[in-house]
């Protein structure tokens, strides 16, 4: 039982990070700022922008972060 209360934990704590990382992002690319720049503001890795951002880009203007990381979950579990 604990070993599955720490997963859930741990598995949330993610949960949290992209989401805070999607919402994040979200408001650079309002701001017209592109992946390198964003990537290089949040000491992120290129890739993982380009991933958040390909999964937001449909969701323009409004960038609903519930979407984009549904979006992203279906495009990593792609992988």
């Amino acid at each position: 039982k604990a070993q599955g209360q720490a997963q859930g934990r741990a598995q949330g704590q993610a949960e949290g990070k992209t989401v805070t990382l999607i919402t994040m992002i979200s408001k650079k690319i309002k701001k017209g700022k592109d992946v390198n720049t964003i990537a290089d503001e949040l000491e992120e890795d290129v890739e993982v922008v380009e991933r958040i951002c390909e999964a937001a880009k449909d969701c323009a203007p409004n960038y609903d972060v519930e979407t984009i990381y549904n979006k992203l979950k279906k495009m990593v579990a792609c992988l």
